[in-house]
């Protein structure tokens, strides 16, 4: 506490010399030039004038709308949340194959009703949670060669789950280097 006091004065006190900074000064030069300076000795010749700036400009900060409810797990806001989602996999569709060059797959799904704040979505491949997220659309990273079954769910903070996808097979292509043919045995 005592340090964060200090650097609370040192912050202020860095801020004290500004408005002794704030007097701006126009002058010709001997080019005709306009020069504006904050300091009125620098440009020999003509004397310097003060010049009025206009005020800066500040805009008031929005008004904060308290969130009356989210997040405090009352036995309330829990009842108004869907129970069931009906849901599918949109993207990629049924027997999708994914060629070689192409390392990540996007999935998407279709929900009805849209997913609550308090629900999230989860991409299961192969039986086991991939990848959760808190929107319809999710990126999968580096999937392994083979065929896969992909399945979408919608799950609560608790963990259950309140819908599920029909799976949908993905087939992932990946480059592979075969030997010659008569070389590898001897």
């Amino acid at each position: 506490m005592r340090y964060s006091m200090r650097y609370i004065v040192l912050a202020v006190l860095s801020w004290l010399p500004l408005p002794g900074q704030a007097q701006v000064y126009k002058t010709v030069d001997e080019n005709g030039n306009v020069v504006y300076t904050d300091n009125p000795r620098a440009v020999e010749g003509e004397q310097p004038k003060p010049v009025k700036l206009p005020a800066i400009n500040t805009q008031p900060p929005p008004a904060v709308i308290p969130r009356t409810g989210a997040g405090t797990g009352d036995a309330e806001d829990e009842s108004q949340l869907p129970t069931r989602y009906q849901l599918s996999v949109s993207s990629p569709t049924d027997g999708t194959f994914v060629p070689p060059g192409q390392r990540d797959l996007t999935v998407t799904a279709t929900l009805e009703p849209p997913l609550s704040s308090e629900h999230r979505l989860e991409v299961m491949l192969n039986g086991k949670t991939v990848a959760q997220e808190a929107a319809a659309t999710i990126t999968l990273k580096e999937i392994t060669r083979g065929s896969h079954s992909l399945q979408v769910r919608v799950v609560n903070r608790q963990g259950k789950v309140l819908g599920i996808s029909k799976p949908v097979t993905v087939h992932v292509r990946r480059a592979t280097v075969a030997k010659p043919a008569g070389k590898g045995k001897k």
